[in-house]
């Protein structure tokens, strides 16, 4: 049986818990609804930090977002995260946006996030995040048959009884194996409307619980107790993987109109600059040492800036040279040649004649 990346939420965070699983167990079949269920997983989590936080909550969710982000509380790497969860949960939602790849990278991410908030709730700030394992296909028909088995096995498993403890242990670890595949395969379903007010209801229900915490305090009072929940964040450190930091960069890049995936538009991959077109290229190598740079935009055939991607926690002078090196070493001369171009001056252009475009 399969199991969920995110079997840890399923009691410290239901309503959590249950949207990311939607979003697991779709991302093969129809990943736009991975992209939707993983925008409410972003929304519910961050108005549950605001909550006990002691914040009002706005209604939209990127207000809410820099909302998070102007408390200075809360990581700048945590809040890329729910900005890129939030943008592709929207491009999913009102454009039927389903990239496959962008949902799997996504869902990743909402891993990290999820297992950063769980962490923080139960206060086991040493856990180490466990490995995300990509989930094989399930084939809907043979889930819906698989769905009528499991629960008919699960009603007689029941009803069987435990004459030692062994047994019995061993029978309440297979029903809670069975109860798990059983709500993994549900999750494929499609969301009806009461569903849907039901999943509203008890997310109300648990941030007015959550909320319950400042219910009679004065102001001192309250203040003290976000403190404390702001103290337990600064123990709970969230950083950004490489991979991460990557997938929220290219975003960024592609927003500024540059044609970008480090994934596929990758210099070890055979990936170099074209005429026409505004390329950020991965893993440029940089002169004979094989040094790599980040990426390395190209307007046309000109190279014209170098992009290298840092932890926040790094200083920009503590980059700095890194990226003189890459830039003294980046070999303009051999590559103007290698591409038909002049090198004049310290900058390579394209040998063209006059009048020509």
């Amino acid at each position: 049986m399969q199991k969920s990346n995110f079997e840890f939420l399923r009691t410290a965070s239901p309503n959590m818990f249950n949207a990311l699983l939607s979003a697991e167990h779709n991302l093969h079949g129809d990943p736009n609804i991975t992209l939707v269920k993983l925008r409410m997983f972003g929304e519910m989590c961050a108005q549950s930090l605001a909550t006990r936080m002691n914040m009002s909550i706005p209604k939209q969710q990127i207000d809410l977002i820099d909302a998070l982000k102007f408390t200075n509380k809360i990581s700048a790497d945590l809040i890329s995260a729910f900005h890129r969860i939030r943008v592709l949960g929207n491009k999913a939602a009102h454009s039927n946006y389903d990239d496959a790849n962008d949902a799997k990278l996504a869902l990743m991410l909402a891993h990290h996030i999820a297992f950063w908030y769980y962490k923080l709730i139960t206060e086991q700030f040493d856990l180490q995040k466990p490995n995300f394992v990509e989930l094989a296909p399930i084939d809907n028909t043979l889930a819906t048959e698989e769905l009528a088995v499991l629960r008919k096995e699960l009603s007689e498993l029941r009803k069987k009884s435990a004459n030692t403890e062994e047994a019995l242990k061993h029978k309440e670890s297979k029903v809670v194996d069975f109860q798990g595949y059983i709500t993994l395969l549900e999750s494929r379903q499609s969301e009806t409307e009461q569903q849907s007010q039901l999943r509203i209801a008890a997310l109300e229900a648990e941030l007015a619980k959550q909320k319950q915490q400042f219910e009679g305090l004065n102001e001192q009072q309250e203040k003290a107790k976000v403190h404390e929940f702001v103290e337990k964040t600064k123990k709970n450190k969230f950083e950004l993987s490489e991979a991460e930091t990557r997938f929220i960069i290219d975003a960024q890049l592609r927003q500024a109109c540059w044609e970008v995936d480090s994934d596929t538009l990758n210099y070890s991959k055979g990936t170099r600059p074209q005429k026409g077109k505004n390329m950020a290229i991965a893993e440029w190598q940089i002169g004979d040492n094989k040094l790599r740079a980040d990426y390395v935009l190209f307007i046309g055939l000109q190279p014209v800036a170098i992009v290298e991607a840092k932890k926040k926690a790094l200083s920009v002078q503590d980059a700095l040279p890194q990226a003189k090196n890459y830039a003294d070493t980046f070999n303009y001369q051999g590559f103007a040649q290698e591409n038909g171009l002049v090198f004049v001056a310290g900058v390579a252009k394209q040998a063209k004649k006059i009048g020509q475009p």
